[in-house]
Order: structure tokens, then sequence, then C-alpha cells
């Protein structure tokens, strides 16, 4: 085991010191022109790829565009784009999620050619004479690959749209939902505001009350007086004013107005 890994890194080395800078910008290039969903088309490994054959492509590919070796402006980017790659397949879940859209493209592609194939009859009956080794010959040939590659990006696109779309919808929610309660905060804050402003001058309304009931009650005493006794106002004002009503009504007239007509 320990024989084998020494020849790997040997290799590894005589490959290094063969790769021209033009050949280190190129890759910098390629990765940088990679689709961006697929860790894949990054590290240039098929779908069905090992973990073991991830880290030694990753081994070899970031020593290849390493920002020391490689004199590429992008280099650190492309670097970068490598190791996200790496971490990516490395994780289970991640690694599973590509994988399942790998495998929709597959079926898709599988029920094209199946529409295809009936078309063609003589495609059709050596597909059958063969039982599937027809089929999975093509699945192994180049132009099924490119067409793999290509239905996988149009599947992780249109996840990855739907995705962003969804986000987007709950980001606008959020946004209203913190809009209403910021305005729901506002009204119970001019609420409180008002309902101590309101506690603040009850001394005095209840003060006013007092006094308008007074007023109207001489008013209606004054009244009925006046009317009793064949007489005016005029003549009641001097008994009123040693009393202290008088002065009382030009601050207390518009409430005791308001009284008086609620209560005739």
């Amino acid at each position: 085991m320990g024989s084998s890994e020494a020849d790997d890194d040997q290799l590894l080395k005589s490959f290094l010191a063969e790769v021209s800078e033009a050949e280190r910008d190129n890759e910098v290039l390629r990765i940088l022109g990679c689709f961006k969903l697929n860790p894949f088309e990054h590290l240039k490994l098929s779908f069905d790829s090992s973990v073991d054959e991830v880290k030694k492509q990753y081994r070899k590919l970031s020593l290849l565009v390493h920002p020391d070796k490689c004199k590429h402006p992008q280099a650190q980017e492309a670097f970068g784009a490598l190791a996200k790659a790496q971490q990516l397949l490395l994780d289970p879940q991640e690694r599973g999620y590509i994988l399942d859209q790998v495998t929709s493209a597959k079926e898709e592609l599988r029920a094209k050619r199946k529409k295809e194939l009936r078309k063609d009859s003589a495609s059709k009956i050596k597909s059958q004479v063969d039982e599937g080794k027809y089929e999975e010959q093509f699945e192994r040939s180049d132009e099924f690959q490119k067409q793999l590659i290509i239905k996988v990006r149009e599947i992780l696109t249109d996840k990855e749209w739907r995705r962003r779309k969804m986000q987007m919808r709950i980001s606008e929610e959020e946004g209203r939902l913190k809009k209403d309660e910021e305005e729901t905060k506002e009204m119970w804050k001019r609420k409180r505001e008002h309902e101590e402003k309101w506690e603040e001058t009850r001394d005095q309304r209840v003060s006013l009350q007092f006094i308008c009931r007074k007023l109207k009650c001489f008013i209606l005493i004054g009244h009925y007086a006046c009317g009793y006794l064949n007489t005016s106002y005029l003549q009641v004002l001097p008994y009123w004013k040693m009393k202290g009503f008088v002065e009382l009504l030009p601050r207390a007239l518009p409430d005791t107005m308001c009284l008086w007509f609620a209560g005739l």
C-alpha cells in the first residue's frame, strides 16, 4: 500500500515538472469556465467516481493551479473553486443531492431514447435481441455521456432557480411580517402615549366636569326662578357673582353648553 502511494507521488511530481505555464493557465481558464453547480465538472470526473478518486484528482489539479506555482492572475479563484468542488463531493448529503439529479437525467434520456427507437425499426430489433446490452453499451458511449452532462446541467439549473425563487418569496414574506410588526408596535406606542396623556389630564377633566354640573344646576335654577319670579338673568347675576360662579363662566362655558344641550 505504501509503495503504491509512493509511486503515485512520484508520477505526480513528474507530471507537474512537465507541465508548462501555458497548460497551467489553460487549466485555470477551464476551471473558471465550468458549470458552477456541478463539482464533477470542476474536477474532470465522471458521475460514478469514488471518494478516493475525488481526493486524488483534487490533489493533482490543485497543485497544477496553485497560486504559488501558477502565475495566472485568477489562479487563486480557480484554486478556491476546486476546493469547494471537493468539499461538496466529500459531503454525503451534497453528493447524494447531485447524484439524485444525475439519476433523474438518466431516466429522462432513457425515456427519450425509447421514443426514438420506436421510430427506428432496426435499432428497436437490435435492442430487443441483445436484451439490454445494446442500451448499456450506448450509455457508456461518449455521445450518451455528453447528453447526460447537458441534461444534468439543465436539471441543476432548474432546481437552483426554483430554490432562489423560493428564497426570494421567503425574504419578501419576512419583510412583510417585519413591516407589520413595526406598524403594530407603532400603533400600540401611540395608544399608550394617548392613554398616558389622558391619565395626566384626569384631575383637570374631573374638576371641569364638577364645575359644569354646578353651573348647569344654577342655570336651571335661575331659569325656573326667573320664570317664577317674572324677572331676568341680569337681576340674579349679583347673587351669582357673590357666589363666585360668574368668574368660572368664560372657562367652562363651552363644556357647560354641551352638557346643557345634552341634558335638555
